[in-house]
């Protein structure tokens, strides 16, 4: 990540919209990309040739999931790399990917709505297919809005990872928390590197897809998924709605996100090219995971009232401040 964050390729400018001050590195997707990758050779090495390595955490095969979010964090990578592409068509790749491989592999849907909501059927798998494929896209816009501020988006999904290593206790979670904490304290101490598109992107759909995992298999409550990922499903509805307001396009980028306003208002105060962007991450990440963690020790990760009233509580808490700030 520290070489990384030293190349002159995948630089994202401090002229650009967003709250950084200086010119940053985009590759920290790439590097976490490498460790896994480094991860799993190992593995496969040492159980095909018997190398004798002795793994903190043994990995299985590479689960089929990976291919869809290498697909989607490629699209990231492009634009990392200068390759920009119009909104409206790395939409359209989000959504073709996830869509086709739903429909390929239905084990990645979350099933259990099928008995929740008491239906079945192939057109049942069509429309839960669609749905899960939006949800996919949306959120995985959502992670890359949230990647500006300084270990929001790598402190939420650390949160996140730490909670699926808690209930499923898969190896490849392991391995997540690990890279992710190297890269949380970096991001949040140096500032000098953000995940990236490449990141962003790959993250959020890792998140989607262990969500509808320990949705099926775990008996968790949708709106504890909700509450652990509060912010950026928030924020992404709300600019989404106030661009609508505005006659603006939903999927167009500006500076009017929370993460944003708040840096901005703690410029006023405090100082530094770090400081003001890592706190503004630290007071977000911390107010959306902390609820989701507490509830998980209670054991109330399956109580849909309980989560709901979480969910509803932090969405006043993300939506009352961004409404003052924009006002003043």
């Amino acid at each position: 990540m520290v070489l990384l964050s030293h190349q002159r390729f995948g630089v994202d400018r401090s002229s650009k919209h967003g709250i950084s001050v200086r010119n940053t590195s985009r590759l920290g997707g790439l590097a976490i990309a490498c460790f896994l990758l480094l991860v799993w050779t190992l593995s496969y090495l040492n159980q095909s040739t018997e190398l004798g390595l002795d793994l903190v955490v043994p990995l299985g095969r590479l689960p089929i999931l990976f291919l869809p979010v290498l697909l989607i964090g490629l699209v990231g990578l492009a634009e990392d790399i200068g390759l920009e592409m119009r909104p409206v068509h790395r939409l359209t790749v989000m959504l073709a990917t996830g869509y086709v491989f739903f429909l390929l592999e239905p084990e990645l849907l979350p099933n259990r709505l099928f008995k929740v909501l008491n239906i079945d059927g192939g057109l049942a798998v069509l429309v839960l297919a669609a749905a899960s494929t939006v949800l996919l896209a949306g959120f995985v816009n959502a992670a890359n809005v949230s990647d500006g501020a300084n270990g929001l988006l790598a402190g939420l999904s650390l949160v996140f990872f730490w909670v699926s290593w808690q209930l499923d206790g898969d190896g490849w979670s392991f391995y997540l928390l690990v890279i992710l904490l190297c890269f949380w304290l970096i991001n949040l101490l140096t500032g000098r590197i953000l995940l990236g598109d490449l990141g962003a992107y790959a993250l959020g759909a890792l998140v989607v897809f262990e969500a509808f995992n320990l949705f099926d298999e775990h008996g968790v409550s949708l709106f504890f998924l909700a509450s652990l990922l509060s912010y950026p499903c928030v924020e992404l509805l709300r600019v989404m709605v106030v661009r609508r307001l505005k006659g603006q396009s939903p999927l167009s980028a500006d500076n009017a996100h929370l993460h944003n306003l708040l840096n901005a208002k703690l410029w006023g105060f405090l100082r530094g090219n770090t400081l003001p962007n890592s706190l503004t991450g630290m007071l977000i990440a911390v107010s959306t995971s902390v609820p989701g963690v507490l509830t998980l020790n209670s054991g109330l990760q399956g109580s849909t009232v309980t989560n709901l009233a979480i969910f509803c509580v932090q969405a006043i808490i993300f939506l009352f401040p961004s409404f003052r700030f924009s006002k003043a």
